[in-house]
């Protein structure tokens, strides 16, 4: 049986959401209705926001951009996190970092395997490039987001659109988890594995894991970073504006202790006539002013994007040079991070010996 689902909107009355059927793929919402329940949304996030950030565009200075970046994740992942008709929202942007609506279309795509799911992104008019990983597509089997939705924390309805959330707004590193390795991307004071398999320029991710479920976990020098992005063409970044590095060692830190997730309950969201008022006056609390800027994680034009405050120091992570400064470029020639689709990843180090079994 087809899903449909009424729409939930004042935009546009009476009117269902339905999946579209090709094959053995199955798509929602139904790509022929994406314009129309883009436009209804717009109507809505645009309409109750204030005009100086209702109408931010490519020239709009960076505080205002913040503003509507900050309105669209209140917007997506407050107001619209749990939707009766399972539409689900993520902000998207432009290259020019002007934040927008992006409707979620879920394509589920059944083999004898089992079901993969993979996912795009539209608002106005037309898809955004779909996101890929270091130069790959990205799959997920269904295992990982049943288990996703049965071991990770997350508010009663919103287990898509918070696993989205996790996956396409983070840092990404992978370090081997016991015979093949994980990507780690942080969520509640702990984090998440999730495990995969690189093949035909796709990562395909086959489950979602705890630190609890992992056995053995280890790092590597250099880390495995890897990058979201829009569109296919990639160039690995020489330059971050983070520490791959780190984040492996505090996910290492984070096994050992075992750590677990502190997530907790938040009140009701307002409705967004409400909260789209208070944008301004929520983000100026949070640190945020006239000399802060937004920008797109290191330099790639992606769905990850970071707030630059003025007072905090400019940091640029140039591991190559470093290396090179100390007189360690040897590490240089066992960097396993891909420099774009092709090739096969280098063989998983063994863990050390203090790391084969996790504490408890």
């Amino acid at each position: 049986m087809r899903q449909h689902e009424p729409f939930d909107s004042i935009y546009l009355d009476k009117f269902e959401v339905v999946e579209q059927v090709k094959g053995r793929t199955r798509l929602y919402p139904h790509t022929e209705q994406l314009p129309a329940i883009s436009r209804a949304l717009n109507l809505e996030f645009y309409g109750a926001l204030p005009g100086r950030i209702a109408r931010v565009d490519a020239r709009a200075d960076h505080f205002r951009k913040i503003l509507l970046h900050e309105a669209a994740w209140a917007f997506c992942n407050g107001v619209n996190a749990a939707r009766t008709d399972k539409l689900r929202l993520l902000p998207m942007y432009t290259p020019d970092l002007v934040a927008k609506i992006g409707v979620v279309q879920h394509i589920t795509a059944h083999s004898p395997p089992g079901p993969a799911h993979s996912f795009r992104f539209f608002s106005g008019h037309d898809f955004f490039p779909d996101i890929h990983l270091s130069g790959h597509r990205i799959a997920f089997a269904d295992h990982v987001l049943e288990r996703f939705s049965s071991r990770v924390p997350h508010h009663v309805g919103e287990d898509i659109a918070t696993f989205l959330t996790v996956f396409f707004t983070n840092e990404i590193v992978a370090v081997p988890v016991g015979q093949s390795r994980a990507f780690i991307v942080p969520y509640c004071e702990s984090f998440l594995a999730f495990t995969f398999k690189r093949r035909d320029g796709e990562y395909f991710i086959t489950t979602c894991l705890t630190a609890k479920q992992i056995n053995t976990m280890t790092t590597e020098m250099p880390a495995y970073a890897v990058n979201l992005h829009y569109g296919p063409a990639f160039t690995k970044p020489r330059q971050r504006i983070w520490v791959p590095e780190g984040e492996a060692d505090d996910a290492l830190a984070l096994w050992k202790r075992q750590a677990p997730f502190k997530f907790e309950s938040s009140p009701p969201f307002p409705p967004w006539k409400v909260a789209a008022g208070r944008v301004e006056d929520v983000t100026r609390r949070q640190g945020h002013g006239e000399r802060s800027a937004l920008v797109f994680l290191d330099g790639l034009y992606s769905p990850v994007v970071r707030i630059r405050n003025p007072d905090a120091p400019d940091f640029c992570y140039d591991l190559a040079a470093i290396l090179r400064t100390t007189g360690c470029e040897q590490f240089l020639a066992r960097d396993p991070s891909p420099d774009g689709p092709d090739g096969i990843d280098p063989p998983v180090p063994p863990p050390h010996i203090e790391e084969r079994t996790s504490p408890g």
